[in-house]
């Protein structure tokens, strides 16, 4: 008996083992057919390049978007040998890092997005698509829907451009095939950051953050960020390492990589830089000093100043 249910048992083995090589010799077989190789096969993402050298990618890294300006020119190539499939551009809050949370929920201004999408119906399957600044935009009026007549938060944006081909290869952050940075859009009702000249000596710096008294949509100043950003061997779309910061007031935002509060703000209409920071700071080669600054409505200006 037990040598009857061993046989079995063998026999169940070499009809499995048969339909294994079977199917092995059919792949095999096909792909002689098809004529293709792993070499063949095309796993690269679309490239996301800018549109001639004196023409970079836009809006490029760290932009800075004036109180006045109302649309963002976007300008940009792609390019697969294979098709493009589609191209998403998206543009969302980078207030708080990546955290996406805040913890207010009062604010009358509105949170600025923007998402389109081009698919094989505009592309056509093209190797190649261009955006020159003319037809592609980021409206930040009642051109964008989601804001109509309101205000938007002034504030760091984050952007991105992700392109995917015919073959379905999408581009991506990990390997920075992606194109993505930080827009820092600046609005009249917003904490006005203004200095006159650079100094590596920060005690000798001239440098002021007031209410807008002559904007009637101000507000009182909440909470100061003042750090010092190191930039060595950093990507140009990345922040570096923050080797020195102060903290000052209570932060609408929570953030990930700072402190929500710290010393009580010395005013909430003006501040200057030497009241802030009293200590002899020096700033070094390759260092960036950012300056961020909110108000009670949730509006952020940000700074960024190099030296």
């Amino acid at each position: 008996m037990q040598l009857c249910s061993t046989l079995k048992m063998n026999r169940q083995k070499m009809i499995r083992l048969v339909h294994i090589l079977s199917l092995l010799g059919l792949m095999t077989f096909s792909g002689c057919l098809s004529g293709t190789s792993e070499d063949d096969i095309d796993l690269l993402p679309p490239e996301i390049s800018s549109i001639a050298e004196d023409i970079p990618i836009a809006p490029g890294y760290f932009q800075e978007v004036g109180a006045e300006d109302n649309a963002i020119p976007i300008h940009f190539k792609v390019t697969d040998p294979s098709g493009i499939s589609q191209i998403k551009l998206q543009s969302h809050s980078g207030f708080d890092g990546h955290s996406h949370g805040r913890f207010a929920n009062d604010f009358s201004f509105i949170l600025f997005r923007h998402y389109q999408l081009l698919t094989e119906e505009n592309l056509a399957g093209a190797n190649t698509f261009t955006a020159d600044g003319e037809e592609l935009m980021i409206y930040l009026d009642d051109r964008n829907p989601e804001i109509g007549t309101g205000n938007i938060l002034a504030g760091p944006y984050h952007f991105s451009i992700q392109a995917t081909d015919l073959n379905g290869n999408e581009s991506r952050y990990a390997d920075n095939s992606t194109y993505h940075t930080t827009l820092l859009i600046q609005r009249p009702y917003a904490p006005q950051i203004e200095y006159t000249t650079t100094n590596r000596n920060l005690s000798q710096m001239e440098l002021s953050i007031r209410k807008n008294e002559a904007n009637a949509l101000a507000t009182d100043l909440r909470f100061v960020w003042i750090y010092i950003e190191n930039r060595a061997g950093v990507n140009p779309w990345q922040e570096g390492e923050v080797t020195q910061e102060w903290v000052f007031g209570e932060s609408n935002w929570p953030h990930q990589f700072r402190p929500t509060s710290g010393a009580p703000l010395p005013s909430t209409q003006e501040l200057s830089l030497q009241e802030l920071l009293s200590e002899n700071i020096q700033i070094k080669d390759q260092e960036v000093l950012v300056v961020w600054a909110e108000d009670t409505a949730g509006n952020i200006s940000l700074k960024r100043i190099e030296f």
